[in-house]
């Protein structure tokens, strides 16, 4: 038997970088990715000699804030990790892995999703400072998602911004008034979507 495992071992390491790229893409398909219709590819870098699994991650489907949700996805897409490890292990291929990746797609509604926050933002930063909505983009005061591309799928919002001078160079609005404002804003819209940050300079 140890014998056995041993050449096995012994052949596993003597593949070449097709090969491995080859078998890993078979597995993933069969046992992780496929039955649930979720792109992938299998991408070698030369430089390590070793090999990205990169996800299609529907970010649609994880916002929670959409209709498109599905948590049924969105809960096995966050252990995605955790599958390509378990399902590469059971052909002995684990060890070529480098990483996993995660690659966004269908990101429409969540974009949506954000440019009514900057409206809503926009219309009280005009109302309340007199600060129009090119002097919002000249300052970078918005709404921003953030994504996260590795070890796991994730999406939260960023919020970012700076102080707001007059042609005086006296403050309109700073950082901590713009701060409380956009927290009201977010909090006031009725989103779910983890709140990452506020920066601001």
């Amino acid at each position: 038997m140890w014998d056995f495992l041993f050449m096995t071992v012994f052949i596993v390491m003597k593949l070449d970088p097709d090969t491995i790229k080859y078998r890993m893409s078979i597995i993933l398909d069969k046992l992780v990715f496929g039955p649930r219709n979720i792109p992938f590819k299998v991408a070698y870098l030369n430089e390590v000699d070793l090999f990205s699994v990169v996800i299609d991650v529907d970010l649609d489907r994880i916002n929670e804030d959409l209709p498109s949700f599905d948590p049924e996805y969105e809960d096995y897409i966050s252990k995605s990790s955790e599958h390509v490890l378990n399902g590469l292990s059971y052909i002995g291929l684990r060890e070529y892995l480098n990483d996993v990746e995660f690659n966004y797609v269908n990101e429409d509604q969540t974009d949506k999703m954000l440019e009514d926050l900057n409206q809503r933002l926009s219309r009280e930063l005009e109302d309340k400072y007199n600060i129009r909505r090119v002097e919002l983009e000249d300052n970078f005061i918005e709404f921003e998602k953030e994504l996260n591309y590795e070890t796991y799928p994730n999406l939260s919002i960023i919020m970012l911004g700076q102080e707001v001078y007059d042609q005086e160079n006296n403050v309109i609005l700073n950082c901590a008034d713009l701060s409380d404002l956009m927290n009201q804003i977010y909090y006031d819209a009725g989103y779910r979507t983890e709140v990452q940050d506020f920066v601001c300079v």
